[in-house]
């Protein structure tokens, strides 16, 4: 058989191609196949935004025990060396001139009436205990505003570990359809490959025209082109999961796309929403801390009532007035300082309608968001449904059309479209699946179950029939 010049370019395609992705392949690493609910685990040790939640979780604990430390007395212990520019001293000279008046004494009979209180420099150290046992409820408040803080720390960190097992999802899953686009991509061009060496043999045979062989030649191309476009999205999708998992070694999603029927009412979730959203957690949490900082500016009214306690530890330098311990009860109140208080707790009011105002809403908009993410959901199954006749129908014409060209009955043209529909037939039910795992994530995100991701994705159902059309073409069923 005679090899004309489009074969010969068919053959330069496929040997730069081939050598295109043996080298690529040379310069990649050997990708290591890892499950789902294996790289959510590493995403969870590796991300940082975790680690930071989990560690604002720990400092809103430890002040937590800073608040209960308010409860009990506080005992202080001070020490000064002080240096005098003299001593101080008690002159009782005059009354000794007057004793010696009134006796008749000569003035030099009577010894210095001057006595030395305080030497020009001298040691303290003393220890003060001080115990509130009434601050108008302040300390009671403070306790309940840092338990709150600890729930919405806690709260957060829910919010983060939801956020990023639905950034792991979409990206996981992004890698699993792009990765399935390409084998698509792949497909057609080898399908297309095969067209336009049948185009060649048609020509040579007389039985097409020239323009014939040419608009395969140019559907090889244009097949080739979209299937390396197709292998640089899948680079950028790895890019993606690597950056979600904070690794850089190559990943191949070991699971693939899945549906699951029978999610449940729309309403069952917001009802779960409504007791584990980690958001309305946290808001609750913060509503809950403006309500004691309300409390907390009222208690200002009142007296602040305190027990104390000071002991002397070094005696030696003591004067005559200093004494060694002392002990009593106090009481501190203020009377006046410009309106501030008024204004304070006016403050913390509007705080805590504000934060009762967000609660609200957001409430609201969680209830949109899974009526929105469910709709989603049920839309990708149906469409999922709804192509799987169409790609059997799709099949069948490529079948069709190939058979008819072989005979000299239809055109390059009609096999072309016949094969790039069945193409786009089966792309649209991928990112069909596509749309339902993302939108599953968004929906137990935003309903508080963000974890019970992997649980569905176990139940779910992994369409085989895809990936029997996609080992039919690569044998050559369909020629």
């Amino acid at each position: 058989m005679k090899i004309g010049p489009a074969h010969t370019d068919n053959q330069r395609l496929w040997w730069a191609l081939l050598l295109t992705l043996v080298l690529s392949a040379a310069g990649r690493p050997a990708l290591a196949a890892m499950h789902f609910d294996e790289a959510l685990h590493l995403a969870k040790t590796n991300s940082q935004a975790l680690a930071a939640a989990q560690r604002e979780t720990l400092r809103q604990g430890e002040l937590q025990g800073v608040a209960r430390g308010l409860y009990f007395p506080k005992l202080t212990l001070e020490g000064r060396y002080t240096f005098l520019n003299d001593e101080i001293s008690i002159d009782l000279d005059p009354l000794r001139q007057l004793i010696a008046k009134l006796h008749g004494l000569p003035s030099g009979a009577l010894p210095s009436f001057e006595m030395a209180v305080q030497d020009d420099h001298y040691l303290q150290m003393d220890a003060t205990v001080t115990w509130p046992v009434f601050t108008g409820g302040r300390i009671l408040a403070a306790n309940r505003a840092a338990s709150a803080q600890h729930q919405a720390a806690e709260a957060a960190e829910q919010s983060e570990t939801a956020r990023l097992v639905s950034q792991v999802a979409t990206r996981y899953f992004g890698l699993c359809l792009i990765r399935d686009v390409v084998n698509v991509r792949r497909q057609v061009w080898q399908a297309m490959q095969l067209h336009q060496e049948h185009a060649v043999r048609l020509e040579q045979n007389g039985m097409i025209a020239r323009a014939e062989r040419l608009h395969a030649t140019v559907a090889l191309a244009e097949a080739q082109r979209a299937m390396l476009a197709a292998e640089h999205d899948a680079q950028i999708a790895l890019a993606a999961l690597q950056n979600s998992l904070g690794t850089d070694a190559a990943v191949e999603p070991a699971d693939g796309l899945f549906f699951s029927r029978g999610l449940g009412l729309a309403s069952e979730f917001q009802q779960l929403a409504r007791a584990h959203s980690p958001i309305l957690r946290r808001l609750a949490a913060e509503q809950k801390t403006a309500e004691q900082g309300v409390k907390v500016a009222q208690g200002t009214r009142w007296p602040e009532i305190y027990l104390f306690g000071r002991r002397e530890l070094v005696s030696e330098d003591l004067t005559i007035l200093d004494p060694e311990w002392a002990a009593g009860v106090g009481a501190r109140l203020t009377l006046f300082e410009g309106g501030a208080r008024r204004h304070r707790i006016a403050a913390a009011q509007a705080l805590a309608e504000k934060v009762a105002c967000l609660v609200q809403d957001t409430r609201r908009n969680l209830d949109t968001l899974i009526v929105q993410r469910h709709h989603e959901t049920a839309k990708a199954i149906e469409e999922f449904d709804a192509l799987e006749a169409a790609a059997d129908l799709g099949l069948e014409n490529l079948r069709v059309r190939r058979r008819a060209f072989e005979e000299g009955l239809a055109t390059s043209l009609d096999v072309v479209d016949a094969e790039l529909s069945l193409a786009r037939i089966r792309i649209e039910r991928l990112d069909a699946l596509y749309r339902f795992d993302t939108a599953l994530a968004g929906l137990l995100e935003a309903s508080g179950c963000g974890e019970d991701f992997e649980t569905y994705r176990q139940r779910g159902t992994v369409p085989r029939r895809i990936e029997q059309i996609c080992q039919a073409q690569g044998e050559g069923e369909l020629r």
